[in-house]
């Protein structure tokens, strides 16, 4: 089966969005967060290249499945995501392109991804309590 963005734009041009845009490249700051929560399916960038892999917690809250490049190995949740099923990683552009298409027209597998990056996000509630609490600790319970 062959897949293809046939309405794509940039985030710079967000104001032309439709109902048939089918990818939108984000070429800005500050938008993210409201198109993870309109979003199928995300990519997250930094794990092609050193420079580090953006975070995963943004579109995990909204249960959108990830994918990932191979450079994923120093991020946590990436780490975890990846463990649940909830985020994919790619070694190159043929199978980051494979498994878009898979989690675009898989609508199973699409929902139990979903389903396992949801239960990291509500497993990892609380995380800024309790690193306060440890902070706290180690300044003698001030």
């Amino acid at each position: 089966m062959e897949w293809a963005a046939s309405n794509a734009l940039s985030s710079s041009r967000l104001d032309a969005a439709t109902s048939e845009t089918d990818v939108i490249v984000v070429d800005r700051m500050g938008v993210l967060a409201d198109l993870y929560a309109l979003a199928t399916v995300a990519y997250v960038g930094g794990g092609f290249h050193d420079a580090g892999l953006h975070s995963l917690v943004e579109p995990a809250v909204f249960r959108v499945p990830v994918l990932v490049g191979p450079r994923h190995t120093d991020s946590r949740d990436a780490g975890l995501m990846l463990a649940t099923g909830g985020a994919m990683s790619a070694d190159d552009a043929p199978q980051l392109t494979r498994a878009l298409v898979r989690l675009m027209t898989d609508d199973r597998e699409r929902a139990d991804r979903a389903e396992a990056i949801g239960a990291v996000v509500a497993t990892e509630l609380g995380a800024a309590d309790r690193s306060f609490e440890i902070v706290r600790e180690l300044l003698g319970a001030v």
